[in-house]
């Protein structure tokens, strides 16, 4: 999301003009430490609220309102025009979208000043990562073509998350009430999934896959999933494992783990967070509490799994 230089001019009619930047100053002069700067800059990020909380701390633990404002106005006015031309190596614009203040445009001016450059725009609202053909785009340029036919094995945390007696709840609610409430709850898990730093990976009718670098991440964000998703009047069962999976073309996943984690979210009673042994060896002195469900046999699986239900999360 660059930019050769955030101003208008003659050959760059996409910039802002002196208007434009200084009605942004104003207001990240009068609005900094409040969460309100991220919501104009990028309405999907900011229409979370605990994210505009964070923003906010940020803010005021990183500069004053006038340091703030200066520095916008600075980085608008900074011109790399004449240094794109001596750009020697390999080079990927990336573009995200959605920025209020960086448009397309600009992105595509970008690339187009350096040589050989090759631009890059994502479906995605906000992440590259999260659009599987950006994400096969990018590991091309680095990597090489062909890097990814087979997938890559990660170690990852997959949680699937399963409405409990969702059949009941179209019974009761009628399709149009019942396609609405799946929605919210889409968003909701989406937006949870996100904030703690991992990737929903697909929707599956009344329930989701997603996958998380660490496990502490995985189990917090199942536990405000649990308690969010009661304001929707339904109940979640939730199974987390963590092992290697495979990381297929176009952003999928298999791969025995995968299975696991779903075996273990159906053994899972009505708001319980399900958890493989592994899971709760990997987050001791995480502050999370969990009791002891004992020994299972998983369906299609080897061997014997001892199972946790995880309990209060404490900071």
């Amino acid at each position: 999301n660059c930019s050769v230089c955030g101003i208008r001019a003659h050959d760059r009619p996409y910039g802002a003009t002196g208007e434009d930047l200084d009605a942004l100053v104003e207001l990240v002069q009068a609005q900094w430490g409040t969460g309100a700067v991220v919501f104009n800059t990028s309405r999907s990020l900011g229409s979370d609220e605990r994210f505009r909380e964070f923003c906010a701390r940020f803010e005021r633990t990183a500069a004053s309102p006038s340091t703030a404002a200066r520095w916008v106005r600075a980085a608008f006015f900074s011109d790399v025009t004449a240094l794109l031309p001596r750009i020697a190596v390999r080079t990927l614009v990336l573009y995200t979208g959605e920025l209020v203040h960086t448009s397309v445009e600009a992105a595509r001016d970008l690339a187009a000043r350096i040589p050989g450059a090759r631009l890059l725009e994502s479906l995605s609202s906000m992440y590259w990562f999260d659009d599987p053909q950006a994400a096969r785009t990018f590991g091309e340029f680095m990597f090489g073509s062909g890097w990814d036919k087979r997938g890559d094995r990660r170690l990852k945390t997959i949680m699937f998350t399963d409405i409990v007696a969702s059949t009941d709840r179209v019974r009761e609610q009628g399709d149009t009430r019942w396609t609405e409430v799946l929605e919210g709850i889409d968003l909701f898990v989406a937006t949870t999934v996100r904030r703690y730093n991992g990737r929903l990976v697909k929707q599956m009718g009344d329930g989701h896959l997603a996958t998380f670098d660490g496990p502490t991440d995985a189990v917090r964000a199942a536990t405000e999933i649990r308690t969010g998703v009661r304001s929707f009047g339904v109940d979640v069962r939730v199974g987390i494992h963590t092992a290697e999976i495979q990381v297929r073309p176009g952003g999928d996943v298999s791969g025995v783990a995968v299975h696991v984690a779903q075996r273990v979210s159906t053994l899972a009673t009505h708001g319980e967070v399900l958890v493989s042994g592994t899971v709760k060896e990997l987050v001791a002195g995480s502050g999370i509490a969990f009791e002891d469900r004992g020994i299972h046999v998983l369906k299609g699986i080897p061997d014997e799994w001892r199972l946790f239900a995880a309990g209060p999360v404490t900071d």
